[in-house]
This record gives C-alpha cells, structure tokens and sequence, in this order.
C-alpha cells in the first residue's frame, strides 16, 4: 500500500520533468533547424558571416537536459529536488539572458524576432518558470515521510515517536510564507535583468544608407549604454543601486531591499525618459535615433521596482525619501543624452570645434565618424551662401564613405559614396545639393560633382566611361566640369572655390557651379599654385613652394615670405621673418593667415605681422569662412584637430605685433648688416 502511494506521489510531480524534457527538446529543434535567410538571424545555415553565438544556444537545451535527468535521478526525494530545480532557476535565467543578449548585440535585424532567437528565449523562459514553480511549492508531508523511507507501523505511535516526527516536519516542511518569497524574488530578478539590460543597444540609427562592410544587412547602427562615454556616471549609479537591491534580497533585507528597489526604480524611469524626450529630430529622409531594446526593458523594470517597493505600503516615508532621491539623481547625473564639451570662447584665441584625436569625430549621441581624407577641412564643410550648417564626409570603407549632416552636435548619415581608392573633397552645399571633388590622384582623372542630398546612394568612383566618352556616375548626380591629373581645393572668403593642379588654377565663384559652366571662364594668373581672395579685393597667391605674394586693391604684387635669410625670427615685418608657408588664406577684411610647420601668424591691412595667441604651429591648411571666422586644419602630435576662431576678421587687429627685425635680417630699407637685398614688388606671374 505504501508502495502505491509513493509511486502516485512521484506520479503527481512527473509532468513537470515531461514539461522540462520538451521544453529541452523544442529549444534544440529551434536552434538547430536551418531558418529562413530572410530573418538575418539563422543560426545553423552555411554562411560567409555566420551568426555568433550559435555555441552558447546550444548549452541550453543540453542544461535543460542535464536538470532533467537529475530531476529524474532524485525522482523519490523530494527535499533533493527541490534544492536541485531552485539552483536551477536562477542558473536557466542566466544562460537564457546571456544567449539572447550575445545574439541581439550583434546589430542584425532579425536577431531579435527570427524563430531560432524567440524559441530559445521562450523555452528558456518557460523552463524557469516550471523550475521556480517547484520551487517555491508547499510539500506535503505524506511526501517527506516518504521520503524518509520509514516504515509505518500498525501500532500507534507513543507521545516521544510523535514529537520526534513533528520535529521532523517542521524541519522538511516549514518554509517561508510565499508572499515573503514573492516579495524578495521579484525585485532580486527585476535588479539581475537590469544590469543585464544595459549589455544591450540602448540607442538606434535608423539608418538609411550603409554604415561600412555590415551597414547594408544590420541596417542599424546600435550602441550599448556603456558604450556612452557621457552616460557612464549615470550608468555606474544604476548598476551600484540594483546590486544594492540584489544583494538585500538575497540577504532578506527587508527594509534596505524597499529602500534600495525605490531608488533605483525612480533613477532608471527619471534618467531613461530624460534621454528617450532628448532624441534629436529624424532628419526629412528618416534619418534619426529611436530607443533601443535596452531603454525599454529598463523602463519598464523601472517601473516593476517602484511597485514592488511600494507594496505593501509600510515604511512608506522612507521609501518615498529613497525614490525622491532617484528622481533628482536621474535628472541631474549624465544620461545617454548629456550636452555634450562646449569650449569657453575666448576673443581672439582658437578653441576646439570639433576635436578629431586620431582622425575620428565622437559627436554628442556616441556616433563615430572617421575622417577619411589626409587633409580635415576637405572633410568638413558649410553652406556655400554663409548660412549655418556644417556637413562631414565620414570614411566608412576602404573605397566608400558617408556625408553626415551636422546639426546641435549631432551627426547623421544622408548619402553613401563609392568613390574607389581616393576619397573625395567635400566643397560644401548649395540648393539641398552638395559640390564634390572627386578623383584627382597622380594623373587620373577628376571632376566636380553636384550630388542630391536626397539619394541614398551614388557612385562617383569615375571608374567606367559612358559610350560618349562621359564619365559615369549615378542618376541623379551632375557633372560641372572634368580634368586630369592632380587636383586639390580651397575655399575662400568671398565664397568662391579654387582648384589647382598641373599648371593650371580656376577660381570659380559658388553661384556658378552649375550645370553647364565652362572651365575656361575661371582660369588666373598662376601655374597649377592656390589662390585665396578676399571680398575687398585682396588676393594672396603662391608662386612657389615657399613664396606668397599678396595684391590689395590699388596696389601691386608684393612678395611676403621666402625673402629673408634662413633663421630670422619673427618680426613685425613678414618679408623680414623666416616663414615656413604651409597653407595661407585671405579672411573678409584682408587679413593674409600664414600656417605651415613653423607658428601660425596672420598679417593685417597695416603690414603689420601679428603671432596667432596660442602659439599654434603644425597647420596643414587654413580656410577663410564667409561669416569671419577662420578655421584651421591641424594635426599635433599625428592626430587631425580642427580649430576654430569666431571673430577672426574683427580681432586680427588687436593681436600683439612682432618685434621689431634684427637687423641682418630687416627688408623695410637699403642693406644693413648681412642684408644685401630690399623687398621689391613682382609681377602676377611670380
């Protein structure tokens, strides 16, 4: 009879090592069934770019099988089950959380609803629940006793026999009330998963155009919160508040547990709102952010810790003080969305516009943008009417790179372009187009291209030739003029675009760069060197490699540098200081800016030579901007900077001069010292 009731006993409790076993057994089928292509999730297909994670998917089912056959092996101990399906538990969630975050993070689209990837979740899901439903279960006590393999016997037990059996159950069966276990398991779980949630994209771009060799097939680009360097104060705070809460409920805290779980509920909701209401706009083709998978688990666990930590409603100031506390530590502490380093402006002196260390731009959302060019003011670029607006030409292969508009600090893709082995000059835009330079490497060819900011695409790699003898590219795009051979670009202050190469330069103002217009109309005095004018009329050129001869309204040529003897200081007269010419620009009210290796100077209507405040040297070129500013490409120490100097044009005038010549090398009169030669003006041609 015994034997009977044990063997219904085991009967009563089977169906959940059955639930186990085909959970195990439809989690294996899931991830070893060959899906669909389509999903961009498949796990068991031959591939080039196989999916990573197919290993740990692969643990799972085997560990279900593994809790399964020792389910069975204890199958007559019921106090042994138990404990084995409670480490169970939380050992399935792990191993769940983990295979699905390990496939999400990759950033392909169907890692997140591909049915390998939802019947993985789902069986690990369910095989917990079954787990924890065991548990977390009363036992009865007939089923102890049996356990205890004691025979009963047919006399009736004496007053020691029954104590001693109440002893017994009461260490077997008493557990702790379930609304106690409850209470301390759910904000335990909601804590794990939250720190688990930050492991996973907390930021999309929806992106509309291919983000180098996997843009085209993630289609999103996704950035962990960790990955936020602005957002890992506030990162840190949640993650130290939900282990506070994990460890109070393993603990059996009770007070600290509610405590902890408020607080941290109350910083998770504040800080994910805050960023989620921050978002800049999507850009008019769909180009933009959106909340990733993590902000909204978080949220949402945010949420279940405020409940739970409010329910039952005692100790309630307390619990109220700690959930204030996360309020204000959520609006305060530096979210995925903080503003972003905005430099002190100070008159006169350069400061940082965009720091591009190692040539790569971060911008205020995290996104990356490598500068693909040698020289960093051919990958920046404004308006060419003056109006605001700046956009980036970001490297994103090795024969492909992206234009990126940047607005509030914020850089978003528009355009892919396939330009081949030489990434192109970015002029600027005009009429919702943007004016390229594309080619112009040794003697290949080159041309000036007007590209729709509106294509989500084009090719201007110049490689193919149409049967007319047209170079081809992608409808839509225009080409304004071609050429061959080397080519390089400079804007100037009275919005025109100069190119030169070979022997040849053409100055061509931004209003005509249309379709149509003719090369020949441009060309200036001057054999293949730059050229730089101002709106007044000034017009600096170089006539060889270290020479500059500047021109103002009403006067002649005159030569500034490659006239005084080797090591001569700088001085208050240009043509009597050694300068080493590396770039030069004439900004909107005459100023000439002279950089190269040696300190960047800028010489003012006067004549007079002025050293820049901050003594910066190492300038790779130098550009004039229609608003009077002036900008400065720049690479100290082998990392590209971009600086900036607001009121360039006004301020030039109250620069500290030089001192005055020494007197071997002083050009302002007859020979004096060493000195056997006087600055003289030169023709147009050098």
């Amino acid at each position: 009879m015994e034997t009977l009731r044990h063997r219904a006993a085991v009967r009563r409790t089977g169906w959940h090592s059955l639930a186990l076993a085909g959970l195990a057994v439809a989690t294996a089928v899931s991830v070893l069934l060959p899906g669909s292509a389509s999903t961009g999730c498949y796990l068991w297909r031959a591939t080039t770019q196989p999916v990573e994670g197919r290993g740990p998917a692969l643990v799972l089912p085997v560990v279900l099988i593994a809790v399964v056959l020792a389910d069975r092996l204890w199958a007559d101990r019921s106090a042994v089950r138990r404990r084995v399906r409670g480490w169970a538990a939380p050992g399935l969630a792990v191993l769940t959380a983990a295979v699905w975050t390990g496939l999400v993070v990759q950033g392909r689209s169907g890692c997140s609803s591909s049915p390998a990837v939802i019947g993985t979740l789902a069986g690990g899901t369910l095989a917990v629940g079954v787990c924890v439903h065991w548990a977390t279960r009363k036992v009865p006590a007939r089923e102890v006793l049996l356990d205890r393999g004691e025979t009963v016997a047919d006399e009736p037990l004496n007053q020691s026999e029954l104590r001693a059996t109440f002893v017994q159950l009461c260490d077997l069966v008493a557990v702790r009330p379930a609304r106690g276990t409850t209470a301390a398991l759910v904000p335990a779980a909601a804590s794990a998963l939250l720190l688990l949630s930050t492991l996973l994209p907390w930021r999309e771009l929806v992106d509309a155009v291919a983000l180098g060799p996997a843009g085209a097939e993630a289609g999103l680009l996704r950035v962990q919160l960790w990955e936020l360097p602005y957002a890992v104060p506030w990162a840190v705070l949640v993650a130290v508040l939900a282990l506070a809460t994990l460890a109070a409920a393993v603990a059996r805290a009770h007070l600290v547990r509610r405590t902890a779980a408020a607080a941290t509920g109350a910083l998770t909701i504040t800080g994910t709102l805050h960023a989620l209401l921050q978002l800049p706009p999507r850009l008019p083709d769909g180009v933009g952010y959106r909340p990733g998978l993590g902000a909204w688990i978080a949220l949402a666990l945010g949420v279940l810790l405020v409940v739970v930590s409010l329910l039952p409603l005692r100790q309630l100031p307390l619990v109220a003080a700690a959930a204030a506390l996360g309020l204000v530590g959520g609006l305060l502490v530096p979210d995925a969305s903080a503003a972003p380093y905005r430099p002190e402006r100070i008159a006169g002196a350069p400061h940082r516009l965009l720091d591009l260390n190692g040539g790569q731009l971060q911008d205020a959302m995290g996104m990356r943008v490598a500068i693909g060019t040698s020289d960093p003011l051919d990958s920046i670029a404004g308006r060419l009417d003056g109006t605001p607006g700046i956009w980036l030409l970001g490297r994103t292969g090795s024969e492909g790179s992206t234009v990126f508009a940047y607005a509030d600090d914020i850089a978003l893709p528009q355009v892919a372009l396939s330009h081949g082995p030489t990434p192109p000059a970015l002029l600027g835009v005009t009429d919702q187009r943007m004016l390229l330079l594309a080619g112009g490497a040794g003697d290949r060819p080159w041309a000036v291209l007007s590209v729709p900011l509106d294509l989500v695409s084009a090719d201007i790699s110049l490689s193919h030739q149409n049967p007319d003898g047209t170079y081809y590219v992608t409808p839509g795009v225009e080409v304004l003029a071609t050429g061959t051979g080397p080519a390089f670009t400079q804007r100037s202050a009275d919005r025109s675009i100069v190119i030169w190469g070979g022997m040849r330069t053409w100055q061509i103002p931004a209003a005509a760069l249309r379709a149509g217009m003719k090369l020949d109309g441009f060309l200036v005095a001057g054999a293949g060197r730059p050229v730089s004018a101002g709106p007044d009329g000034t017009v600096a050129r170089q006539t060889s490699q270290n020479r500059v001869v500047l021109q103002r309204p009403g006067s002649g040529p005159v030569q500034l540098t490659g006239v005084a003897p080797a090591g001569c200081p700088l001085s208050r007269d240009p043509a009597s200081s050694s300068l080493t010419v590396g770039a030069f620009a004439v900004d909107m009210r005459g100023n000439l800016w002279l950089g190269g290796s040696s300190e960047t100077v800028v010489v003012t209507p006067d004549g007079v030579l002025r050293p820049l405040p901050g003594h910066v040297a190492g300038v790779a070129s130098i550009e004039a901007r229609a608003d009077g500013s002036v900008v400065l490409g720049v690479s100290p120490g082998g990392g590209d900077q971009v600086l900036v100097i607001p009121d360039a044009a006004a301020s030039a005038a109250s620069y500290p001069a030089a001192g005055e010549p020494a007197a071997r090398c002083d050009q302002r009169k007859a020979a004096g010292g060493s000195a056997s030669y006087r600055i003289a003006p030169v023709g147009a041609d050098g």
